[in-house]
């Protein structure tokens, strides 16, 4: 609990938030609460120090960036470009990781506000849910974060500004591209039949920890070459490990087996998010023995998973809601203390501590050494 304890109490935060707003609603009550949801998010991860993993990778390029050389890491231009204008104008790396941050704080806010009624829900249910997305996958998370608002957009039948926004989250990170080919994921409801089937299939898959997608994506890497190969490097490596039976498999086979149980009766405005959240699943199932293929691409389908939580809190009866409100306690904070406590995880905020470089080197290198 030692990690854990700072992130515990911004999740306990929140949800002491979601009491608040059971009792007092209205159209100002939820402004103001996006107002705290938002600026406590920012605050508490804005500011953050080198926590996780990934700040080393950023740092560095933050250090090696300028206007002048245009590096093979710049690839993803709207990244580069932002965070070369930040260094041009001033600004450290503690300062870019806050711009981004409140950024990203925005994009998050616009589309829960329109997709879901619980506005407090989805922001405990990111921070216990996917801690790397957050802390070590700056330029994925953006880019998640403008496809799902490109997605408001496609729901309009507005498909020019649909693609454009697709566009901008490739130049944040190139898994992006996916989404300029499945944009029917809105309009098609799949067999359930065939569903069932391929969730038995990822559940074998799963416990035997078969890989059988490795020598696949090592051809189409020596075959495309480029970033688009140095993205599927990433998920091939000798290293990758997966994530074995925990506690996370076992509340994601109980939410599939409700969503497949519900999905006949799927209204068309929320096929989407439910698609999504089928395919993240079903993702992780086949694609478990590789952690890096699931922080980088069943992630790009997060927010339907998260967005079916939410809907399930917001049409669950009264009488169960105390239960439900109970259920959600235990799950996120025990998903909180687990996910967390680790040492790379150790938080500190710039604005009343400083950071040492050099020990959070040491507590990185020791992390994957172990």
């Amino acid at each position: 609990m030692e990690y854990s304890l700072p992130y515990l109490l911004i999740i306990s935060f929140y949800l002491v938030l979601m009491v608040f707003n059971r009792f007092y609603q209205g159209v100002k009550t939820r402004n103001k609460i996006r107002f705290f949801c938002a600026f406590v998010f920012i605050i508490f991860f804005g500011c953050r120090g080198y926590i996780g993993s990934d700040w080393y990778n950023y740092n560095i390029s933050y250090e090696l960036t300028s206007w002048n050389e245009w590096l093979i890491t710049d690839y993803e231009v709207a990244f580069s470009t932002l965070v070369k204008s930040l260094k041009f104008l001033g600004f450290n790396y503690f300062s870019i990781v806050l711009v981004i941050t409140t950024f990203q704080v925005y994009l998050f806010d616009r589309f829960i506000n329109k997709t879901c009624k619980n506005i407090i829900l989805p922001y405990i249910l990111l921070i216990a849910l996917f801690p790397v997305v957050i802390i070590d996958l700056q330029r994925n998370f953006t880019s998640i974060l403008i496809v799902m608002n490109a997605f408001l957009f496609l729901q309009r039948g507005n498909k020019r500004k649909y693609y454009l926004l697709i566009l901008l989250a490739m130049l944040f990170h190139l898994s992006a591209v996916f989404f300029f080919f499945i944009s029917y994921l809105n309009r098609v409801k799949f067999n359930t039949l065939v569903l069932n089937l391929l969730f038995v299939l990822g559940i074998i898959i799963y416990v035997l920890q078969i890989d059988f997608y490795t020598p696949i994506l090592s051809v189409i890497e020596n075959s495309v070459g480029g970033s688009i190969g140095g993205l599927i490097n990433q998920v091939t490596r000798e290293e990758e490990v997966g994530y074995g039976i925990s506690v996370g498999i076992v509340e994601k086979l109980f939410l599939f087996i409700i969503i497949i149980s519900k999905y006949k009766k799927v209204k068309q405005q929320n096929l989407l998010y439910v698609n999504f959240a089928v395919i993240y699943i079903l993702i992780y199932l086949y694609f478990n023995t590789s952690q890096s293929f699931i922080n980088r691409f069943a992630n790009l389908f997060m927010f339907g998973y998260i967005w079916y939580y939410c809907f399930i809190f917001s049409n669950i009866k009264n009488k169960l809601y105390n239960f439900y409100y109970v259920l959600i306690i235990m799950f996120c904070l025990l998903r909180t203390s687990l996910s967390y406590n680790y040492e790379i995880y150790s938080y500190k905020n710039i604005i009343f501590e400083d950071e040492d470089y050099m020990h959070r080197i040491q507590i990185r290198v020791n992390h994957y050494e172990n």
